[in-house]
């Protein structure tokens, strides 16, 4: 090898190098987000929370629910019965100023709810239309209502469509 392919050759190493000790310090600036009230309520749920889950007309089992901050805060996974045959994920995120969530169900499929209009002290998500769900023939969970009583108490209300229609609700307490 002559000398300046060999010159050439450690100086694009070295440039290589300076890209990747410079992406490794976080010198990339975050894309800022509009602010959103219900994004800060579930980022402040982040930790291990324990209690109920009733599904339909059951009897309370056992459950708990875990939520990470996860990408720079801009994101929290949300973690239903941790461990478990039904563990499953749920990724919340600031979508155009408004709460938005993609839950990863037991059910194979992955609806994306968008925010809706609710009451002082819920959060009520529903199924976005982009999910590409068919409503009426895919079993899927359409929408989760988000309660939190008082600051160590959070209620969770799953609700599941079948064949088009509410097939049942399951409550996280």
């Amino acid at each position: 090898m002559d000398v300046k392919k060999f010159l050439g050759l450690v100086l694009t190493i070295a440039i290589i190098g300076q890209v990747n000790v410079q992406a490794g310090t976080g010198e990339h600036p975050m894309i800022q987000q509009q602010p959103s009230a219900e994004f800060d309520k579930i980022k402040a749920l982040a930790g291990k929370w324990q209690g109920t889950m009733i599904e339909k007309d059951q009897e309370p089992m056992p459950a708990e629910v875990e939520y990470k901050l996860t990408s720079g805060g801009s994101a929290v996974v949300e973690v239903l019965s941790p461990n478990s045959p039904h563990e499953m994920h749920s990724i919340y995120f600031n979508q155009n100023g408004k709460l938005a969530m993609t839950h990863y169900c037991m059910l194979g499929n992955r609806p994306m709810l968008a925010l809706k209009p609710s009451e002082s002290g819920e959060i009520n998500l529903d199924l976005d239309p982009s999910s590409g769900i068919d409503v009426a023939t895919e079993p899927h969970m359409h929408g989760l209502k988000i309660r939190q009583p008082e600051p160590d108490h959070v209620i969770q209300e799953w609700t599941y469509y079948e064949n088009g229609q509410v097939g049942g609700t399951t409550t996280f307490d």
